[in-house]
Parts: structure tokens; sequence; C-alpha cells
């Protein structure tokens, strides 16, 4: 039987950006909605900051502490799952570590058949003795139905310094390409890329902010940027899968449309806010 997985930042950011204009979108304004705004916004944070237990921890995480709760979302480590497999840890000529996760028909929790790898390669970062520097690179399927994602292309560094318990996230050129075998003519190419600073040194609270960007080549919305202060940071607590504070400014680049979306609790309530006074209230489910 396939076990049921969480795999961040591939089928929960699809699902929910198909939705808001995954598709073709000729008619579409070049503003956002409720529903947009809270898609973008949640698929960054499934992306980022999924609360996971300390025991899913891999052998090799960083672990500064010896809980493992520190740094258990500066990785975005799986939830342990009898169809994810880990190879044996190979270590190069240049001192680099090397391990690869295999997906064999996972189930996610939206749905869709997850198959294929996650190669991480790490090593202690040359300029800092206290960091450990780590490298993803993803080589995915996920079927659902008519639709297929192939995840394949860009790279996810992570610079994990234990001495200021933070981590620099670098997501560049992030590809995924979607078919649909009832419609052959139809193909879409997904693009998105992040500088992030992630902060753990307040013991059960993990802080998030930066800058992101996504690119839709199906739609003619253009692409959306995205920002979150580090004085308003996204903050996730101990008891919720979401963050319970802080803000995710939107913009779409080509026509300048902004949207705002504030997190507040009870755990996963989004404020969102966009066009001309327009705002709303969305609740943000937590996996299975």
């Amino acid at each position: 039987m396939a076990s049921s997985i969480r795999l961040l930042t591939a089928s929960s950011l699809f699902f929910a950006l198909v939705a808001c204009g995954g598709g073709s979108s000729s008619s579409a304004s070049s503003g956002f909605t409720a529903d947009s705004s809270a898609a973008f916004t949640e698929a960054l944070v499934n992306g980022e900051g999924i609360q996971a237990a300390p025991s899913s921890l891999p052998s090799w995480a960083p672990d500064p502490s010896g809980s493992g709760a520190d740094v258990k979302m500066a990785i975005n480590p799986l939830p342990a799952s009898s169809c994810v497999t880990a190879s044996p840890i190979t270590v190069d000529g240049q001192g680099v570590s090397h391990v690869t996760w295999t997906y064999t028909n996972c189930v996610g929790p939206e749905g869709g058949t997850i198959n294929g790898t996650r190669a991480i390669s790490f090593v202690q970062d040359p300029n800092n003795a206290n960091a450990m520097d780590y490298t993803i690179v993803p080589n995915i399927t996920i079927s659902n139905g008519t639709r297929t994602w192939t995840i394949q292309g860009g790279t996810r560094s992570l610079v994990v310094d234990s001495s200021t318990s933070t981590t620099t996230i670098t997501v560049r050129n992030m590809t995924a390409t979607l078919s649909n075998s009832a419609d052959p003519t139809f193909n879409a190419t997904y693009t998105w890329s992040r500088d992030m600073t992630a902060d753990w040194s307040v013991a059960g609270v993990y802080k998030l902010w930066g800058t992101f960007s996504f690119q839709n080549s199906a739609s003619d919305r253009g692409p959306v940027t995205g920002s979150i202060s580090q004085g308003d940071p996204l903050t996730w607590a101990t008891g919720c899968c979401h963050p319970e504070s802080g803000t995710v400014t939107l913009t779409r680049v080509n026509s300048g449309a902004t949207a705002t979306a504030q997190f507040s609790q009870p755990c996963g309530t989004l404020l969102l806010s966009w066009g001309n006074g327009n705002t709303a209230t969305k609740t943000l489910l937590c996996p299975n």
C-alpha cells in the first residue's frame, strides 16, 4: 500500500497555483483575488515552514542543540514514510557528503502519486566553521488524474549556522512543467526563486523573511514577486503548522497590482487585502 507524505515545494504548491491561474488565462484580470492571494501565500509557507516532528529528522541533519527541534524546518525534512528511502551517505574527493532520497508511489495529501528523487549534498561551509552548506536538486514527477507535474531543474541551497541559529535559503530557477493527457496541446512551465533567512534562535519559535518570485508561462498575468520584512516576519510556534503572525506582500510585475496576506490566530487564519479596499479571511488547514 502506498504511503501518504507531504512533498514540500511540490504537490501543495502546484495544486494551489493551478487553481488560481495555472492553466490558460487569457481573460483573467491583471490583479489579485482572495483565492489567488491565498494560493501564492500558502504555496510559500508550505514550501518553507511546515512543522515536522523532531523524530522525522534524517540521520545527517544538523542538530546543534541535540533535540532536533532547532532545525527541523530549516532543512525541510519529510515525515517518516515507508515510501521514502535514503541511500547510504557517500563522501567524494572534495569532502562533500551525498545522499539521495527516493520516492516510490508516495501519495500526497492533495492526492497524486509521487515518484523520483531528491539529491542532497552537504559540507562544512568553507568560510564559517559553525555552518553547514546544503544543496538539494529534485527530479520528481507527480501524477494526478490526467495531469502530470515534472519537477526537474533548479537548486535549493541552505547555509545552516549553528552559532547564530539562522539559515540562509537560496532557491534558483526551480522549475516544473505541467502536462495534461486529456489536452495534449497544453503545456505550462512554472519557475520560482527565493532569497530568504530563517531564524530559530528562540526555542519553539521559527521566523522567516526575505523575497521570492514566481512565473507561470501559461498565464498572461505575468510574474509575481513577494516579500516578507524582517520587522514583521512569518512566525511559527509550537502547536500550529502555519505561521501565527507575519505579513506577505505580493505584487504582479506587469500591472503593479498588489495584495497582502497577514497571518493571525487561531492557527491557519489568513487575513487578505487586495485591489481597492477588498478584504477577506480564509482558514488554511494543516496536512493530515
